[in-house]
């Protein structure tokens, strides 16, 4: 789902989400490489100056391109591929994504078969006029908390699997330390966890992280390169659609 297509979703008060159908999600695809690019150049353009992100703001696995290792610390296969995802934690085809394969891109990365690189945006924030309080932001932020512990693949598939059903609706409270909580984490390092949510520490790497994509051109949420190649359309929509089909789209790549 593109930016256009969700600022017109969230005037027009759309009721509860349904699951799309590929055609559907194929056609809003072809639509964002003619409407968003626009729309994004001119949100882009005047925040992008305006956010820097300082050596000790960035969390365990980051990269120079607002991107995040989901597993670190585990060692490539020869040949191993790089695929990189971006999403935005309310966006609901983003949720689709890690309902349906999520869990089988993990996989692969955690067998160190692929290097799997996510890159969180915030735009749904901004097309909301909510700044930093916005979900987009807080759920972010809580991912990339959840990193320094170790347990950032478990949590950021928990907060879309926990997606509230109307985009701007936001978070519980208490989601992101339940989360936290269910991977393991305890003690002095949930202490950590929560204050670091708390005082969203990572609020200007979220900045980074969407203003880098913009300069990847990436102009709709979710989308998937495979070695710098963004994968097809009609890919795409298997992935949203489908599960466990990330293996038969990577093959092709």
């Amino acid at each position: 789902m593109t930016k256009a297509d969700r600022a017109a979703k969230i005037a027009a008060a759309a009721p509860k989400r349904r699951g799309p159908g590929p055609a559907v999600i194929v056609a809003l695809l072809v639509v964002a490489a003619l409407i968003v690019v626009g729309v994004w150049q001119v949100s882009s353009g005047s925040q992008g100056s305006q956010s820097t992100v300082n050596s000790a703001g960035v969390p365990k696995g980051g990269d120079a391109n607002g991107g995040l290792n989901a597993f670190p610390g585990v060692k490539l296969a020869d040949g191993a591929p790089k695929v990189e995802v971006f999403t935005d934690f309310q966006c609901p085809f983003c949720g689709h994504l890690a309902k349906f394969n999520g869990e089988a891109m993990n996989k692969l990365a955690k067998e160190g078969k692929i290097q799997l690189v996510e890159h969180h945006m915030k735009f749904l924030d901004e097309n909301m006029r909510r700044g930093e309080k916005g979900p987009s932001h807080a759920a972010a932020n809580a991912a990339y908390c959840a990193a320094d512990e170790g347990v950032y693949p478990q949590v950021a598939h928990g907060i879309f699997v926990n997606q509230p059903e109307v985009e701007g609706q936001g978070f519980p409270d208490d989601l992101f330390t339940k989360l936290a909580q269910g991977a393991g984490v305890k003690g002095e390092a949930l202490d950590r966890f929560e204050k670091c949510v708390s005082k969203k520490k990572y609020v200007d790497y979220v900045k980074k992280s969407d203003e880098m994509s913009a300069r990847m051109q990436v102009t709709s949420t979710p989308a998937v390169r495979i070695n710098g190649k963004d994968i097809a359309k009609e890919d795409m929509s298997q992935l949203v659609s489908a599960a466990n089909t990330f293996e038969t789209v990577l093959a092709k790549y």
